[in-house]
Protein backbone atom coordinates (compact mmCIF):
# COMPACT_ATOMS: atom_id res chain seq x y z
CA UNK A 1 0.00 0.00 0.00
CA UNK A 2 1.25 3.25 -0.92
CA UNK A 3 2.89 5.50 2.67
CA UNK A 4 0.23 8.08 2.37
CA UNK A 5 -2.76 6.25 2.27
CA UNK A 6 -1.32 4.38 5.34
CA UNK A 7 -0.81 7.58 7.08
CA UNK A 8 -4.29 8.26 6.81
CA UNK A 9 -5.86 5.07 8.11
CA UNK A 10 -3.57 4.98 10.62
CA UNK A 11 -4.48 8.47 11.93
CA UNK A 12 -8.38 6.74 11.54
CA UNK A 13 -7.05 3.98 14.07
CA UNK A 14 -5.96 6.19 16.66
CA UNK A 15 -9.20 8.30 16.64
CA UNK A 16 -11.08 5.06 16.69
CA UNK A 17 -9.51 3.31 19.18
CA UNK A 18 -7.75 5.64 21.79
CA UNK A 19 -11.15 7.74 21.68
CA UNK A 20 -9.06 10.83 20.25
CA UNK A 21 -5.43 10.87 19.04
CA UNK A 22 -2.37 10.34 21.43
CA UNK A 23 -1.26 14.45 22.79
CA UNK A 24 2.29 15.46 21.75
CA UNK A 25 4.21 18.04 24.21
CA UNK A 26 7.41 19.21 24.92
CA UNK A 27 9.09 18.35 28.29
CA UNK A 28 12.28 19.38 28.74
CA UNK A 29 13.30 19.82 25.44
CA UNK A 30 12.37 16.44 24.66
CA UNK A 31 9.11 15.53 22.72
CA UNK A 32 6.84 13.02 24.46
CA UNK A 33 4.24 11.18 22.29
CA UNK A 34 2.17 10.39 25.77
CA UNK A 35 2.42 10.75 29.62
CA UNK A 36 0.75 7.84 31.64
CA UNK A 37 1.10 6.66 35.52
CA UNK A 38 3.15 4.12 33.74
CA UNK A 39 5.87 6.43 32.25
CA UNK A 40 7.00 9.03 29.59
CA UNK A 41 8.38 7.46 25.95
CA UNK A 42 10.29 9.95 24.55
CA UNK A 43 10.75 10.61 20.52
CA UNK A 44 14.86 12.04 19.34
CA UNK A 45 15.60 13.17 16.36
CA UNK A 46 17.17 11.29 13.26
CA UNK A 47 20.37 12.61 12.44
CA UNK A 48 21.88 11.15 15.52
CA UNK A 49 22.27 7.33 13.85
CA UNK A 50 24.07 8.60 10.89
CA UNK A 51 26.35 10.32 12.83
CA UNK A 52 27.28 7.54 15.58
CA UNK A 53 27.35 4.72 12.92
CA UNK A 54 27.78 1.15 14.73
CA UNK A 55 29.38 2.49 17.81
CA UNK A 56 25.74 3.21 19.07
CA UNK A 57 23.99 0.34 17.25
CA UNK A 58 23.82 -2.23 20.30
CA UNK A 59 22.56 0.09 22.86
CA UNK A 60 20.10 1.82 20.19
CA UNK A 61 18.47 -1.67 19.82
CA UNK A 62 18.00 -2.75 23.13
CA UNK A 63 16.56 0.80 24.06
CA UNK A 64 13.57 0.78 21.26
CA UNK A 65 13.61 -2.63 22.28
CA UNK A 66 12.83 -2.31 25.51
CA UNK A 67 11.08 1.16 24.82
CA UNK A 68 8.20 -0.84 23.02
CA UNK A 69 7.67 -3.56 25.17
CA UNK A 70 6.67 -0.75 27.27
CA UNK A 71 4.39 1.05 24.99
CA UNK A 72 2.66 -2.26 24.16
CA UNK A 73 1.98 -3.20 27.84
CA UNK A 74 0.96 0.73 28.62
CA UNK A 75 -1.52 -0.01 25.75
CA UNK A 76 -2.46 -3.63 26.57
CA UNK A 77 -3.87 -2.45 29.88
CA UNK A 78 -5.51 0.12 28.57
CA UNK A 79 -7.88 -1.93 25.92
CA UNK A 80 -7.04 -5.64 27.25
CA UNK A 81 -6.53 -6.85 23.32
CA UNK A 82 -3.37 -8.03 21.80
CA UNK A 83 -5.08 -6.99 18.42
CA UNK A 84 -5.72 -3.33 19.19
CA UNK A 85 -2.31 -2.89 20.51
CA UNK A 86 -1.08 -3.58 16.99
CA UNK A 87 -3.15 -1.24 15.63
CA UNK A 88 -2.48 1.82 17.87
CA UNK A 89 1.56 1.26 18.08
CA UNK A 90 1.68 0.80 14.27
CA UNK A 91 -0.68 3.95 14.40
CA UNK A 92 1.34 6.17 16.17
CA UNK A 93 4.55 4.94 15.12
CA UNK A 94 3.38 5.83 11.90
CA UNK A 95 1.76 8.95 12.18
CA UNK A 96 3.25 10.74 15.45
CA UNK A 97 6.88 9.60 15.71
CA UNK A 98 8.63 10.53 11.91
CA UNK A 99 10.08 7.26 12.50
CA UNK A 100 8.41 5.99 8.97
CA UNK A 101 5.31 4.48 7.97
CA UNK A 102 4.97 1.01 8.93
CA UNK A 103 3.03 -1.93 7.28
CA UNK A 104 2.82 -5.24 8.48
CA UNK A 105 2.54 -7.33 5.19
CA UNK A 106 1.81 -10.78 7.19
CA UNK A 107 1.55 -12.54 10.32
CA UNK A 108 1.16 -16.16 11.70
CA UNK A 109 1.80 -18.37 14.27
CA UNK A 110 5.48 -18.30 13.41
CA UNK A 111 6.80 -14.68 12.93
CA UNK A 112 5.89 -11.11 10.71
CA UNK A 113 7.46 -9.44 7.81
CA UNK A 114 7.00 -5.37 8.18
CA UNK A 115 7.45 -3.03 5.33
CA UNK A 116 8.76 0.46 6.46
CA UNK A 117 8.46 3.52 4.03
CA UNK A 118 10.78 6.58 4.76
CA UNK A 119 12.52 4.78 7.70
CA UNK A 120 14.22 7.93 9.58
CA UNK A 121 17.84 5.90 9.45
CA UNK A 122 18.13 4.99 5.86
CA UNK A 123 16.33 8.62 5.05
CA UNK A 124 19.45 10.13 6.87
CA UNK A 125 21.28 8.26 4.46
CA UNK A 126 19.87 9.07 1.40
CA UNK A 127 19.26 12.87 2.12
CA UNK A 128 22.88 12.91 2.03
CA UNK A 129 23.57 11.65 -0.61
CA UNK A 130 24.97 8.60 0.74
CA UNK A 131 24.25 4.42 0.64
CA UNK A 132 25.61 1.75 2.92
CA UNK A 133 26.54 -1.65 2.11
CA UNK A 134 24.07 -3.08 4.70
CA UNK A 135 20.80 -2.81 6.13
CA UNK A 136 21.12 0.40 9.41
CA UNK A 137 17.64 0.35 10.68
CA UNK A 138 19.00 -0.80 14.30
CA UNK A 139 16.36 0.78 16.09
CA UNK A 140 13.78 -0.04 13.83
CA UNK A 141 14.88 -3.57 14.82
CA UNK A 142 14.71 -2.99 18.35
CA UNK A 143 11.21 -1.37 17.83
CA UNK A 144 9.71 -4.76 15.84
CA UNK A 145 12.04 -6.63 18.45
CA UNK A 146 10.02 -5.63 21.33
CA UNK A 147 7.09 -5.10 19.91
CA UNK A 148 6.43 -8.63 18.73
CA UNK A 149 7.99 -10.39 21.54
CA UNK A 150 5.45 -8.29 23.79
CA UNK A 151 2.64 -9.78 21.04
CA UNK A 152 3.88 -13.18 20.83
CA UNK A 153 4.97 -13.93 24.00
CA UNK A 154 7.97 -15.99 22.93
CA UNK A 155 11.76 -14.48 22.04
CA UNK A 156 12.11 -13.48 18.35
CA UNK A 157 14.78 -12.44 15.88
CA UNK A 158 14.39 -9.37 13.52
CA UNK A 159 16.77 -9.39 10.54
CA UNK A 160 16.56 -6.11 8.25
CA UNK A 161 16.10 -7.69 4.52
CA UNK A 162 16.35 -4.42 2.42
CA UNK A 163 16.88 -1.45 3.45
CA UNK A 164 16.50 2.19 1.55
CA UNK A 165 19.69 3.03 2.53
CA UNK A 166 21.17 0.31 0.13
CA UNK A 167 19.31 1.23 -2.62
CA UNK A 168 15.82 -0.19 -2.08
CA UNK A 169 12.92 2.10 -2.46
CA UNK A 170 11.55 0.84 1.17
CA UNK A 171 13.06 -0.90 4.20
CA UNK A 172 11.76 -4.36 4.99
CA UNK A 173 12.28 -7.02 7.96
CA UNK A 174 11.49 -10.41 8.81
CA UNK A 175 10.24 -11.45 12.51
CA UNK A 176 10.71 -15.24 13.43
CA UNK A 177 9.94 -16.84 16.22
CA UNK A 178 12.71 -18.42 18.30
Amino acid sequence: MEAEKLFGQYKDTLSKELGEEPKVYLENGKLKVFKGSEGNFVLFGSEFLYDLEEFAAPIVRLSSKEYFKEAFEFYRKKTGDKEKVMKILFSITSTLTGWGIAEELSRDDNGAKVRVYNSFESQAYVRRGKKSNKPVCVFLQGVFQGLYESFFEKDVSVKETLCAATGSPYCEFEIKVK
